[in-house]
C-alpha cells in the first residue's frame, strides 16, 4: 500500500511477530516509521514473560519477501524487507542483522544526532538521558534527549526503549505501559 506523506510516497507492509503484527513504513530514503501492534499498545502490561519459549518457531514467517507489497518505489520495498528481517532476528533473539538505512528527514540535526548515538547502545545494555547529551557533546541537554526520545517513530530500530533516568528507574516512555520493562528484559537475554 502506498501513502504519501511530505511530498515522497511512503509504501507500507505489516510483519507478523509473536507480540502481534507491526505496521512498517518507508519511503525511498529508508525505514520511516514503525507501529506496534494494536494488541500490544492496549494489553503490554500483560504480555506473558515466558511468551518466546511456549511459541513454536515455526509459526514466525520464516519467509518476508512474500509479504512485501508490489511498490513502484524499489528502495522502499528492500528496505521494507531489510526491517522485516531485522526485526524478526530481534524477536527470535538471533544475531541481528545491520539496521536498514533509516528516514530521519523528520528530525532536525540535534534529533538525527541523538538518535544516532542511541543506535550505538547495544541490545541489553541501557544508558540514560545525561549520558546520551554529553555523548554527542551536548551536556546539560537531558531534557532535550528526552524530548525525542517521545518523538521516535522508530521504536526498536531506535532503541529509546533503553534510555533510562539517572536514578535508573524505567521512567517516562511514550510506549506502551510495561513494554519498556519486558523489552529490556527480552534483551537481557538475548546473547
Amino acid at each position: 500500500m502506498a501513502l504519501q506523506e511530505d511530498s515522497r510516497p511512503i509504501v507500507q507492509t505489516n510483519v507478523e511477530t509473536p507480540l502481534g503484527v507491526f505496521q512498517l513504513f518507508a519511503t525511498a530514503s529508508g525505514l520511516r516509521r514503525v507501529q506496534f501492534p494494536a494488541n500490544v499498545v492496549r494489553d503490554a502490561v500483560n504480555i506473558p514473560p515466558t511468551l518466546f519459549t511456549e511459541r513454536e518457531e515455526s509459526d514466525i514467517p520464516r519467509s518476508v519477501a512474500d509479504q512485501i507489497p508490489i511498490v513502484n518505489t524499489h528502495d522502499a520495498a528492500h528496505t521494507l524487507q531489510h526491517a522485516q528481517t531485522w526485526l524478526l532476528a530481534y524477536f527470535r533473539r538471533a544475531p541481528l542483522p545491520s539496521l536498514p538505512p533509516l528516514d530521519l528527514s523528520w528530525c532536525t540535526r540535534f534529533g538525527q544526532s541523538v538518535y544516532r548515538q542511541l543506535i550505538a547502545v547495544p541490545p541489553g545494555a541501557v544508558t540514560t538521558y545525561g549520558e546520551l547529551a554529553r555523548e554527542i557533546s551536548c551536556a546539560g541537554a537531558a531534557r532535550a534527549v528526552g524530548s525525542w526520545m517521545k518523538k521516535n517513530q522508530l521504536p526498536l530500530f531506535i532503541p529509546c526503549h533503553r534510555v533510562l533516568p539517572q536514578n535508573g528507574s524505567a521512567g517516562g516512555w511514550s510506549g506502551p505501559e510495561g513494554l519498556k520493562e519486558w523489552l529490556l528484559a527480552h534483551e537481557r537475554n538475548m546473547f
